[in-house]
Order: structure tokens, then sequence, then C-alpha cells
């Protein structure tokens, strides 16, 4: 029942970044601090990009579906925010040629942050399959 993106106090950071990473990473307190009083101050554009994100979602389908560039989906096998099963939501719509796609297995809502270097890998070598 409450937005997960929401961030009023340090409880609500401290729950936001355990629903990000499949494994949170250490966060010097100073750290966590501060980030979790700028996303406080980002309350207002945390609440508009949600309400954006759920009442657009239809359209998303309709962008998809009219994209004819390859695209590279990354996501990770646990991912509290949206399913993984959702990559597979979007390769329907865009067609098996379209998409090239990667499920990392040791990773949540932000792979590119808990696995930078395979994310570097991966997205290098599919820049490299389309050049």
């Amino acid at each position: 029942g409450r937005n997960p993106i929401m961030v009023r106090d340090r409880s609500d950071f401290d729950r936001l970044t355990d629903m990000l990473f499949y494994e949170t990473p250490f966060m010097p307190w100073p750290v966590a601090r501060v980030l979790s009083r700028r996303a406080a101050d980002d309350l207002e554009h945390r609440e508009r990009m949600w309400v954006d994100v759920w009442e657009n979602r239809d359209e998303i389908r309709e962008e998809l579906a009219d994209l004819t560039a390859p695209v590279f989906l990354l996501w990770g096998r646990h991912d509290r925010f949206i399913d993984v099963s959702a990559a597979e939501v979007v390769r329907d719509y865009l067609g098996e040629g379209l998409l090239e796609y990667v499920i990392l297995e040791d990773a949540g809502h932000s792979p590119m942050l808990e696995n930078p270097e395979e994310t570097a890998r991966l997205y290098t070598d599919f820049l490299e399959s389309v050049r």
C-alpha cells in the first residue's frame, strides 16, 4: 500500500535500497544520510514519476511496437520493482529479431551498480554485434 520510491526519512531510504539491490552494498552512514536527505528533498519529483509511469504504462507498449532499432535489455533476476517476467513481455512486443536481453542472476533493479564490469562487458558486446 506504500509507494516504494517515496523517501521521507532514513527508514524509507533503507527500505528503498533494500528493494533496489539483490545484496545491499555497504554504505557509510554519512553517505546514507546525505543520499537519504536528497531523496526526501526530491519527494515531489518521485511522486510525479511514479504517477506518470503507472498512468502511461499502456503507451509503453505502443512505443515498443514502433521501435526499429536493436534493443539491449538488461534485467536483474531479483528485481523487486519490476518483476523479471516483464522482460518476456517486452520481447513479445519487440519480436525476436530486435531484442537482445540478458537476465543477471545476482542482481536486483540496479544491475549496473551491482555488477558494473559484467554490465559494461555485456553492453559493449551488444554494441559490437549491431555495429
